[in-house]
């Protein structure tokens, strides 16, 4: 992935948007937002906007990776210097390596869901943590070649496609007919809407970071911006289709809608064939999404931090840490303090978009220092999470308003700096 090619069309990037929004965590997105009992189509409303916000600040930041030929690590390393930067590759590392088991332990639910349907039985614990070793394994042999993770991108698009196909033809025309719970919901607020956009937008601060290096790949500037932008857009609408089509199905095999994935799929089908080849679809976006969300840049961060090359020595050291930390997300007694912590991680991470960005595109003109780009950085995020504490609420609407405020601060900067040395 570090090999710049510069052979990524706008489809490169589209087809990589539809995989890692297909991932089964992603869904928890649509499934929050039913839990306010909106219609399917004020969903996709929320849905588009907070994907297009965000689709926005990736494509400007694939066409400065593109310009700059800079990775998130170079990058960090030039605006926060060698000892600062650290702290946010173990961050980053630490919260690649969260959502890397979280994304594994989702598979593993489908595969013994899955069993426990077709044996009739409770499945045990030792199953499950064979299970799960061997997807975490097996998921970072795959993610170490560019070339097998290019099929897989492929692959798992067209696979998807005949799956849904088969999935509507054995839901037939009563399909229609049910889906009428979507033309109904209650009134909403603005303020309701707001936040629900910024949840979706916040959901993919972790792998927005990832643009800088994906878009040193891109063959034009418009390949990176509108790549990115229509990709993020396309993926996520795709998505928020299939959970109500799998929610639509739950439906009309209990009586009752049902969003969450793992639970949707149990109904799906009363194919066996049918279950085992939906679960591989999944597990297939399941490695891909891994590959390029969560290792790759999980293993640049360990790089960083020892200067080491030994690939087998980084991956095992994020194995290591993947699996470690994956049984206290899970854990039923700590997932507030989990949840907690992954917003902690996006809290920090979220604000450094905008400072790169700034950092980028005002670099060659030296109207800001690197020590006003830091306490920009500081100040903002500062107060993002102090509002957090304070109100000891989850404040993703927040995110939005930190990164705005970094902008604004660095432009005023540049203007004031600017009319300085006009002056001069």
């Amino acid at each position: 992935m570090d090999t710049v090619t510069h052979d990524w069309s706008r489809q490169n990037y589209i087809k990589l948007w539809l995989n890692v929004s297909m991932c089964v965590p992603t869904f928890l997105v649509v499934e929050t937002l039913a839990g306010y009992h909106w219609n399917l189509l004020t969903i996709l409303l929320v849905v588009l906007a907070g994907s297009a916000i965000m689709g926005a600040l990736c494509g400007v930041m694939g066409v400065l990776g593109r310009r700059s030929q800079k990775n998130f690590v170079t990058l960090i390393g030039n605006v926060f210097g060698t000892r600062y930067s650290k702290v946010f590759y173990v961050l980053r590392g630490l919260d690649c390596a969260g959502w890397y088991g979280i994304n594994i332990a989702a598979a593993t639910q489908l595969i013994i869901n899955l069993l426990a349907l077709t044996t009739g039985t409770k499945i045990g614990m030792l199953p499950y943590l064979s299970i799960f070793i061997i997807l975490l394994i097996a998921n970072a042999i795959i993610a170490q070649s560019s070339g097998s993770l290019q099929k897989l991108l492929s692959i798992t698009l067209i696979v998807m496609a005949v799956g849904i196909i088969l999935v509507l033809i054995n839901m037939g025309s009563r399909t229609i007919s049910d889906a009428n719970f979507l033309a109904n919901g209650p009134l909403l607020k603005t303020r309701d809407i707001i936040g629900s956009i910024c949840v979706v937008a916040a959901y993919w601060n972790g792998f927005a970071l990832n643009m800088f290096d994906f878009g040193r790949n891109a063959e034009t500037d418009r390949d990176a911006f509108l790549g990115n932008f229509i990709g993020i857009i396309c993926g996520m609408f795709a998505m928020a289709v299939i959970a109500a089509i799998f929610a639509i199905q739950s439906f009309i095999a209990t009586g009752a809608y049902n969003w969450n994935l793992s639970h949707s799929l149990l109904h799906l089908s009363a194919s066996l064939p049918a279950h085992i080849f939906v679960v591989i679809i999944f597990l297939m976006f399941m490695i891909a999404t891994n590959s390029v969300a969560n290792y790759y840049p999980a293993i640049q961060c360990i790089q960083a931090i020892g200067s080491s090359k030994h690939i087998k020595l980084n991956a095992a050291i994020f194995l290591l840490v993947s699996s470690a930390i994956t049984p206290f997300f899970l854990s039923s007694s700590t997932s507030e303090l989990a949840y907690y912590w992954i917003n902690l991680c996006g809290t920090v991470l979220a604000p450094l978009l905008a400072v790169l960005v700034c950092y980028l595109l005002l670099n060659k003109s030296h109207t800001v220092s690197i020590t006003q780009y830091r306490w920009a950085y500081l100040i903002w995020t500062g107060l993002y999470i102090g509002a957090e504490l304070v109100t000891r609420s989850i404040l993703s609407y927040l995110w939005i308003v930190s990164i705005a405020g970094i902008f604004v601060t660095v432009y005023l900067l540049h203007k004031v700096q600017s009319k300085q040395a006009l002056a001069n």
